[in-house]
């Protein structure tokens, strides 16, 4: 045989062939759910590709004379339990016109293996413990996580010249910042000073650094995972409907920023648009069961949802909160997404219509250390995109210590809509570079404040609020943690009652739910705690938003 124009395909699973395979083999491990599609095209198939050399070959296709799949040890496709990979992608190489044979390896790997030791290859390596691994690789994996604890230790920051002692802080007589008492169990003492509720106390001592890097590794496994339940899900060829799937992101890799975060389909927004309905974002909503939901009725729950619930990857109130907003008690809904790349502009801009968004914020500049973090999707003047115009109206920038807040005003008008035009607010936090957190958390509750009053004065459309970064998950989501603590601090009248329960962490948990590494690293997780720290003792505004508007 010769191998420079023949190429063989080993379509069992990543384990075998991490243990022994025909030595010329690459490896092919892609969901059929993916490979039924005509849009995921054979260069795509490349691209799945994780070893340079072989996706090399396999572009080469063209020169090849003859192109063989093999199993295990079936004498026929037919007796194989992987038998759609290589149907799928035989119809694919003769839909682009190949000329060559293409063939199935008759009795499959163990018979070869059998008659040729010589022409295979095995590994002393441990083999994959995940069968999709190949194929999934460039999920994401936080730098942070190793097989070993998280060693770094971050405190929380208080405000100069103020301290505590035990999670007490000493009010003076005449105090520039006047602390919310009584706010998520919070107190007055009996001197007068201000006392920490029991949750933001149990991390302020010295243990907390270590309670913290706890907490927040905890959430990593969770979320590892979940991504790993993901991958075998795929792995396993199923078709039926699943929560997590990223199959819709995978096809659509042109279109995502980055090649290792995709939205979860059932969560993800899609684009009224009938022939491709993709945009990465997702809805994202902390919200709670409301005192009557048990009498209303709902449809059952699906039997990889219940799986799912059971596992503690997936809250059914996440479920209730996408499929049936009316069964549960909501504060504020966004969107998360990415920061547009020129190919989304029309979208992005389209989905800020269809969504009713009347408030967009922008928590990255255009380029940080010479890289790329944001296209600039708005006009200087007025432009189209798609069939929505775009046109700015004003802008201005309002300057903090460090950084600054530049606001625009645009008018949206839909040349097919018999809607009339519409204003929205963009805001735009300029002090935040990708993976930190800024100095101090004033300009970020500045900024939440700004949001709040703009989602106020338009509160009649009552739409999401778009909040994106470049990547969509990690400084968005501090920014929809963060504002969604301080509306639940102050609207569900919390007051005095000693409460233990850690609000920020149980809101990250449920945003994890709704969108990949929503609160991306662990010193962004401890700057949760700091900006709720600084808000109780009196820094940034309340809310101005009433309830009603909200919900």
């Amino acid at each position: 045989m010769n191998f420079t124009t023949t190429l063989l395909i080993d379509i069992r699973s990543a384990y075998n062939y991490s243990d022994h395979h025909i030595k010329t083999a690459i490896h092919l491990a892609i969901p059929s759910i993916l490979l039924k599609r005509s849009s995921f095209t054979l260069d795509k198939v490349a691209q799945s590709l994780t070893n340079p050399n072989d996706a090399q070959r396999f572009n080469e296709w063209s020169k090849l004379t003859h192109i063989i799949f093999y199993d295990h040890s079936s004498n026929s496709s037919n007796d194989s339990g992987n038998f759609a990979t290589a149907v799928l992608m035989a119809l694919k190489f003769r839909h682009v016109n190949y000329q060559g044979h293409l063939g199935y390896l008759k009795d499959g790997f163990d018979q070869f293996k059998h008659l040729f030791p010589d022409q295979c290859d095995g590994t002393d390596r441990k083999p994959i413990a995940n069968d999709s691994s190949f194929f999934f690789s460039n999920i994401r994996q936080n730098l942070e996580l190793s097989q070993e604890s998280i060693k770094e230790r971050f405190f929380i920051r208080m405000p100069q010249g103020k301290q505590h002692q035990n999670g007490v802080i000493q009010v003076s007589s005449s105090p520039t910042h006047h602390p919310r008492y009584g706010l998520g169990g919070s107190s007055l003492d009996l001197h007068g000073n201000f006392e920490l509720p029991v949750w933001l106390k149990n991390i302020m001592n010295n243990t907390g650094p270590r309670q913290l890097a706890d907490d927040y590794e905890h959430l990593e496994r969770l979320e590892q995972k979940r991504l790993s339940f993901t991958m075998e899900y795929h792995a396993s060829h199923k078709s039926i409907p699943f929560p997590f799937s990223i199959i819709s992101s995978i096809e659509k890799g042109t279109l995502n920023r980055y090649n290792n975060i995709w939205p979860y389909e059932y969560s993800r927004v899609k684009l009224l648009d009938k022939k491709d309905d993709y945009i990465n974002a997702n809805y994202i909503q902390y919200a709670a069961a409301k005192d009557d939901a048990a009498l209303r009725p709902l449809p059952p729950l699906s039997t990889i949802e219940q799986q799912l619930i059971q596992s503690g990857l997936l809250s059914q109130v996440s479920i209730e909160t996408m499929r049936h907003p009316d069964t549960v008690d909501k504060t504020r809904r966004y969107i998360a997404t990415q920061g547009p790349l020129p190919s989304t502009f029309n979208d992005f801009w389209k989905m800020i219509w269809n969504e009713n968004s009347h408030v967009i914020t922008m928590l990255t500049n255009e380029e940080e250390l010479d890289k790329i973090k944001c296209h600039r999707y708005w006009p200087t003047d007025v432009q189209n995109y798609g069939p929505i115009t775009v046109r700015l109206l004003s802008e201005q920038t309002f300057v903090n210590d460090k950084d600054s807040i530049i606001v625009r005003k645009f008018q949206l008008k839909h040349r097919s809509s018999l809607f009339p035009d519409r204003t929205i607010t963009h805001l735009q936090y300029t002090g935040w570079s990708d993976f930190g957190v800024p100095d101090r958390p004033i300009g970020l509750l500045k900024l939440i404040y700004m949001v709040d009053e703009a989602y106020r004065k338009d509160h009649q459309s009552k739409g999401p609020v778009t909040v994106h970064c470049s990547a969509g998950c990690g400084r968005t989501g501090v920014f929809c943690v963060v504002d969604t603590t301080i509306q639940r601090l102050w609207h569900e009248q919390d007051v005095y009652t000693n409460s233990a329960t850690d609000k920020v962490n149980e809101i990250i948990h449920r945003f994890r739910e709704q969108r990949i590494s929503m609160v991306q690293t662990h010193r962004q997780y401890v700057f949760c705690y700091e900006a709720i720290l600084w808000w109780l003792i009196g820094y940034g505004r309340l809310p101005v938003t009433p309830i009603s508007f909200i919900y």
